[in-house]
């Protein structure tokens, strides 16, 4: 874990062997996940200044809790 907000953790991870931040999103706060998602969908965000957003889905925990994930490019500090 490399941090912790109102609405989820963030964890350092990797994908395809390059860093990336992870941040996860409770049940209870699925809305802010949609709403967070959906604006690193909008077309054209790209910005030196806005992390880079790679995949967001969802997951059933191994004991049974559904959780959201966004997926961005890790910049460390």
């Amino acid at each position: 874990m490399i941090g912790r907000g109102r609405y989820g953790s963030v964890y350092k991870g990797s994908l395809d062997e390059r860093p990336v931040a992870v941040k996860v999103f409770t049940y209870a706060n699925r809305q802010n996940f949609v709403n967070e998602r959906s604006i690193y969908r909008v077309p054209l965000l790209e910005h030196e200044n806005i992390a880079r957003f790679i995949v967001g889905d969802e997951r059933l925990t191994t004991d049974g809790r559904m959780e959201y994930l966004l997926v961005m490019e890790y910049y460390p500090h």
